[in-house]
Parts: structure tokens; C-alpha cells; sequence
């Protein structure tokens, strides 16, 4: 639900970020705190494993919800389900 609260946000910043070395300290220090927010979640073997670690890092972030939510116009709950369902089946 941040993603969701946040959005409008994020894609104003995101486009300006490159512009703007302020903007795009902020860009880094959020990939840092998804980063480190699915480590403190995930287990060791999978934040052990790169690959699979790097997979998860992609379905739970923020582009992965701005996209299933603008761009696939799907509701919340259904790019929620979508999340669940890849980070699930990257977890098997």
C-alpha cells in the first residue's frame, strides 16, 4: 500500500532525477531501502542466492507497481495478487 501512496510522487521524481543530483541521491537511497527491507524479510538461503534474490528485488519494487498499475491498468488488488503470485513462485 506505500507504492500506492506514494506514487505520484516517486513518478515525479524519477523523471526529474536526472536532472537533479538531489533527486537522484533520493532515487538511490529508496532502491536502498527496498533492498534492505525484503533482506530483513527473506530468508537466508534466498538472499544468498543472487539470482533469485535480484528476481524478488524486481517483482517487489516500486516500477514493477507503477507498471502493473498504470501501464496494465490493473486494480490494487489485482497487482497485489500479481506480486504475490511472482514472488511466490520465485520462492518454490
Amino acid at each position: 500500500m506505500i507504492y500506492e501512496k506514494i506514487m505520484p510522487l516517486k513518478i515525479a521524481a524519477s523523471i526529474r532525477r536526472f536532472s537533479s543530483d538531489y533527486l537522484m541521491l533520493n532515487y538511490q537511497r529508496f532502491l536502498h531501502l527496498e533492498r534492505t527491507g525484503l533482506e530483513n524479510v527473506l530468508p537466508d538461503a534466498v538472499r544468498k542466492n543472487a539470482i533469485q534474490m535480484s528476481a524478488i528485488e524486481m517483482c517487489a519494487g516500486f516500477q514493477t507497481w507503477r507498471r502493473l498499475r498504470q501501464d496494465q491498468n490493473l486494480s490494487i488488488e489485482q497487482a497485489a495478487d500479481v506480486v504475490k503470485l511472482t514472488i511466490e513462485k520465485l520462492l518454490d
